[in-house]
């Protein structure tokens, strides 16, 4: 089982996360729950209704769903949903690869970058969505789109397919997560150009004028 360091403000969240981004808001979700679990989250819920509107409703379904209960009962449903059930893991190298090279290879490359943006490591690993959120939050935007798109966005499909037949309150931060993340990194489709209509700079065929 995961040890868990308790921090003095947020349980589980890297200390260098940026508290100004939407990303480091939803990773605050994902935070192993200490004593100020609740002003943090309802911190983010409000982040989270500013810049992802789409997002807010499930993350405060979420917020709703684990109100009323106790800090152990919300202590043991994080840890029956990520640290027992392997299938649920918050670590996007597991779910992408599971134990083959290629994770390990991952993991070294998102230490450096961690320390590259100051993002300092907590208890999880560097593959944990807490530390992934923050550093997309730090990147590039180009550097930030490729990652997302050839490695989160995937991991966190698989989690939510893993969640599919649950009632566990935590579907519904993954599900905000995949919501803020496609909305930011997921280019829409172009519109289907109607029959007949020319694309502009094409000129109608002769007799169409």
């Amino acid at each position: 089982m995961t040890t868990h360091t308790k921090l003095p403000n947020l349980a589980g969240i890297p200390s260098g996360a940026d508290r100004d981004t939407t990303g480091g808001a939803l990773a605050y979700a994902l935070g192993y729950p200490g004593e100020f679990f609740s002003e943090r989250l309802d911190e983010a819920l409000a982040q989270v209704r500013n810049y992802a509107p789409a997002a807010a409703e499930p993350l405060a379904r979420f917020r709703d769903a684990v109100a009323p209960l106790s800090a152990e009962e919300r202590e043991e449903l994080y840890t029956r949903t990520f640290d027992i059930n392997p299938v649920c893991s918050l670590e996007i190298g597991w779910q992408l690869f599971g134990e083959e090279y290629h994770r390990g290879a991952l993991l070294v490359r998102l230490r450096g970058e961690l320390r590259r943006h100051g993002i300092e490591e907590s208890t999880e690993l560097p593959d944990h969505l807490v530390h992934v959120l923050s550093l997309l939050d730090r990147m590039q935007a180009g550097e930030a789109q490729a990652f997302a798109e050839c490695c989160v966005i995937p991991a966190l499909d698989k989690m939510l397919i893993a969640f599919e037949d649950s009632t566990n309150p935590y579907w519904d931060v993954l599900l905000a997560i995949g919501l803020f993340l496609k909305h930011r990194f997921v280019a829409p489709s172009p519109p289907a150009p109607l029959p007949g209509v020319p694309e502009r700079g094409e000129t109608l065929p002769a007799g169409d004028a």
